[in-house]
Formats: structure tokens, sequence, C-alpha cells
């Protein structure tokens, strides 16, 4: 008689299946039916935002860790809003929401490398060298790869855009992309350096310990990640000041939106994975009432992908990376499926 062959997906040891490794609350496959929880903003300290945050008890800053007070942005206000230009009566504009979906994600991981990186005393890559290790890794798998890419889409494909509709894109803000870039591939020089510093094989320095060069690497991190923070705060708020009410000229709303799928695709599959959840996780924190639409926008197999892998990634894995700096023992490895995942 005819049968039915049922197939199961087998689940290795150690791996994640769907609907698992999610924050509690998480609807999982079926989407965003319901509001979801502040995410992002379990495991902060109070002092990124006005709001009350509940924070995670392994996860508490040590004493002495605050924010560097180095005017990357003010903190955020009542709305959970990072920007010191668009305020929070204004967010809802659909040519303020254009800038603020790549720009807040980015305000927010230059606060989280202050707090957890700059003003963090603990931050010692002598007495915890994998404290630099997860550091680089935050770095080169998201910070720099997101960071890069908006400004990479800014200036090969929106501003040509926006010079077809007699928009144009003044001096300055051009001539920051080149200072940012430095700023950015510097800290992979300081990781370059550190790597040789700390090889078995690397020449002994007459004078100088190598626990002495590796603290003064790392105060001199610090300091040029503060120097890099500072930079890129200015830099946002003028294209905030600058972009929306150009948009608002000479751009119609649906003309946005027919162009807005070619910057997901520029996106790319890596792209997506590094960026969206990190872009949503803060969307929650200045507009919730956003995140359902955004989501439903995206290609069905990007949702997808963002439900099951990505988004439980960003928090089991990502997030991690920087808010464990905190401690004394490293976060446990991220056990989840490599299963339409990128790296």
């Amino acid at each position: 008689r005819p049968t039915t062959r049922r197939i199961h997906r087998r689940k290795k040891p150690g791996t994640m299946m769907y609907g698992q490794g999610y924050p509690q609350g998480h609807p999982g496959v079926g989407g965003y039916a319901q509001p979801m929880p502040p995410y992002h903003d379990m495991a902060y300290p109070q002092h990124h935002s006005q709001q009350a945050y509940v924070q995670h008890p392994q996860q508490q800053p040590p004493n002495g860790v605050a924010r560097a007070a180095v005017g990357s942005t003010a903190p955020a206000s009542k709305s959970g809003l990072l920007s010191v230009v668009i305020k929070p009566d204004e967010m809802g504009e659909w040519y303020n929401c254009v800038y603020l979906i790549p720009h807040e994600p980015i305000r927010q991981w230059c606060l989280d490398m202050e707090t957890y990186v700059v003003n963090n005393d603990s931050f010692d890559a002598v007495a915890y060298p994998w404290k630099m290790d997860n550091f680089f890794r935050f770095y080169n798998e998201y910070f720099y790869d997101v960071v890069h890419h908006h400004h990479d889409t800014e200036e090969n494909l929106v501003n040509p855009w926006f010079s077809s509709k007699g928009i144009n894109t003044p001096n300055k803000l051009e001539a920051d992309h080149v200072v940012l870039m430095k700023y950015l591939d510097g800290v992979k020089d300081f990781e370059r350096q550190y790597r040789t510093m700390t090889s078995p094989t690397a020449p002994v320095v007459a004078g100088k310990a190598t626990a002495e060069r590796v603290r003064e690497l790392t105060l001199s991190l610090k300091r040029h990640l503060a120097d890099m923070c500072k930079a890129m705060g200015p830099h946002l708020a003028e294209e905030e000041q600058y972009y929306p009410s150009q948009m608002r000229d000479k751009v119609s709303q649906a003309e946005w939106d027919a162009f807005e799928p070619r910057i997901i695709k520029k996106l790319g599959l890596k792209g997506a994975e590094q960026g969206l959840p990190h872009i949503v996780a803060c969307m929650q924190r200045w507009n919730p009432a956003m995140v359902g639409p955004f989501i439903e926008k995206l290609p069905g197999p990007i949702r997808y992908l963002f439900n099951t892998r990505w988004q439980p990634k960003y928090h089991n894995y990502c997030r991690p990376l920087l808010e464990g700096l905190t401690g004394d023992r490293p976060p446990p490895p991220y056990q989840g499926s490599g299963c339409c995942t990128i790296s």
C-alpha cells in the first residue's frame, strides 16, 4: 500500500533548533503579532537612558564603569531616542525614519563600546586576554562591517540617487567618511599590533616586558575608540540636519518606498545578518510601533532567516561579546546551528 515518508531534521548535539534560544516572550517563527519586549535594554546600564531597564544579574557593570563623556551622543530621551537633531515628536515622519533606522544602531554601539571598553577598568588584556579577543570579534564581525556598509551604500547607491532628484551631497559629509574610515581601519591596526605583540614568536623589546606593552596598547586603543565615537556622533547629526529636510521637499514617500528594496538587496545575506537584528532591537527602544511593519516589509526569505537564525544569534552571541566584558569569565560559546547563517 502507498506509504508516506516522513522526513525529520536530525538535531545535532549542542545545536539550536527552531524556537530555541529566544529571549522570553519571543514569538519564534510565527512573526511579531504581539509587541516585542525591550530585548535590547535587558542588560544595559541605567545610564544609557532615562528609562528604567531590567538588568541581567550576571552582566552588571563593575564599579567605576560609566558612560564615556566623549560627546558621541546625548543620553537617550524619555522616548529612547539617541539623536540630538530629530525630536521625539518628529521621529514618525518617513524622511526622518530613513536616517534614524541606520543611525540609531551605530550610536548605540558607540555608547556600548564607551561603556564596556573605554570606561571599563576591568578591560585588561593582561589579566583577561579573552576580553581583547571578544572585543575584536565583535568589532570585526559586526561594527566595522555594518558602519562600512552604511557609508558605502550612501556613497555608491543613495547619494547618486539623491543627485538624480536634485539633492546634492555637501563636500564636508563626503570628507567625513574619509576621516571616519581612518578611525575604523585604525582599530584593525591595533589588532594587528596586539597579535604581533602577543605572538609566541614576538621579538623581545629591550627594557619592556610584554605585559607592560600590552597595557600601553590597551590604553591607546581605548583613547582611539573614544575619539572615533566622538567623531561619529556629529557626523550622524549633520546628516540628519541636512538630508531629511531635502527628502521632504524633493522626494515623495512613494518614490522612496520604490527605491528602498535596492538598499536591502545591497546588504546581501551577510550584511542583513550583521545589521538587521541590531536595527530592530534599537527600533524597539525608540519607536516600538515600527517594529512589526518594518519586519513585515522584509522579503520573505530574509524575514524567515531573521526570525529563526539571526535574531537568536544576535542575543546569544553578538551582545554577550560586549556585555560580557564586565565579567571575569568569558561568556559560554554560542551553540546555535550553523544552518542558514553566515560565519
